[in-house]
Parts: structure tokens; sequence; C-alpha cells
């Protein structure tokens, strides 16, 4: 008896298994008959890049609620 149950759990996990790859699989096959031509199905498949900016200029800023008034009548305009 358990290993019937056995059995049938993994059978509903290959189902479910199968259903989510197939979706996936109809998705893109949607887009590349959707898609002008190869340029434009990549621009819809590929994610886009996010922008990258480097550790030590994120680091040399610091949140307004962190300094002190007299910093920042003392502070330069750098625009």
């Amino acid at each position: 008896m358990v290993y019937l149950f056995g059995i049938i759990v993994l059978l509903i996990a290959y189902i479910f298994y199968e259903s989510v790859s197939s979706r996936k699989e109809r998705e893109r096959l949607q887009l590349k008959l959707m898609s002008k031509d190869l340029a434009d199905y990549k621009s819809v498949t590929e994610p886009e890049p996010e922008s990258v900016q480097p550790k030590e200029e994120l680091e040399q800023f610091v949140e307004p609620e962190e300094v002190r008034p007299e910093d920042l009548i003392k502070a330069e305009d750098h625009l």
C-alpha cells in the first residue's frame, strides 16, 4: 500500500514538472513566432543589464540624515 502511494506521489510530481516545462517552452515558441527578427527576439528574451556602479562610488556617499548641519553648510557642490 505504501509503494502504491509513493508511486502516485511521484507521478503527480512528474505531471507537475512536465506541465511547468511545457508552459515555458510554449512561451518561448510564442515569442519566437511573434518576433520580427533575431534582434527583436533577443531584446525580449535577454534581461536588461542593471546599471553597474562601483562600490567605491556608493561608499563615498552618505545619507543626508547622517550628516550634521555644520558639515552641510561647509560642503561644496560638485555638479
